[in-house]
């Protein structure tokens, strides 16, 4: 079985977001985000992820998350 996208968001310059929600997972299969240029406001600041029903955060979920840092003007992450 190869990848299915499920969901996206573009966001372009000049029209920044703090938050993007991608809704359309509905099972516990494994599911890849990809993003390209991310960057977060504050110094030293994170990336937070979570998962949501309905569109709201839902804190009561059982998820697992795991990430990798591909930086092209760095050392690996």
């Amino acid at each position: 079985m190869g990848l299915l996208q499920v969901n996206n968001h573009l966001v372009t310059a000049g029209n920044e977001v703090q938050n993007i929600t991608l809704t359309g997972i509905s099972t516990d299969d494994m599911y890849m985000l990809v993003g390209f240029n991310l960057s977060v406001g504050a110094s030293g600041g994170i990336c937070d992820i979570y998962a949501t029903t309905s569109g709201s955060q839902n804190t009561t979920t059982n998820h697992k998350i795991a990430w990798m840092d591909l930086n092209s003007t760095s050392t690996y992450q």
